[in-house]
């Protein structure tokens, strides 16, 4: 009996101590030759522009919705999607 506690004993202390031990330091890989570079955005400065847009007020939001030709051009009827596979297979 008690040489199954000395190895349960020195089993729990070797786990502790392989616990403690430095763990190496893992570093990234190099970039492989094989692979493409992942291209990298570069940001383009926007010119400003000279003239700044109007403000829109509530006149111009009435006339618009109120004018039955500019709701007519702009109208759009959703098209109905037609489903390929229906029914049983």
């Amino acid at each position: 009996m008690r040489k199954g506690i000395w190895l349960f004993f020195g089993g729990l202390l070797g786990l502790v101590l392989a616990a403690c031990l430095a763990r190496p330091e893992i570093t990234p890989l190099p970039p492989s030759p094989m692979l493409p570079a992942v291209p990298t955005l570069e940001a383009t400065p926007v010119p400003p522009t000279e003239t700044p847009a109007p403000a829109a007020d509530s006149s111009t939001c009435i006339a618009c919705h109120t004018s039955e030709e500019t709701l007519r051009a702009l109208a759009v009827e959703p098209e109905e999607v037609e489903h390929l596979s229906e029914g049983e297979g």
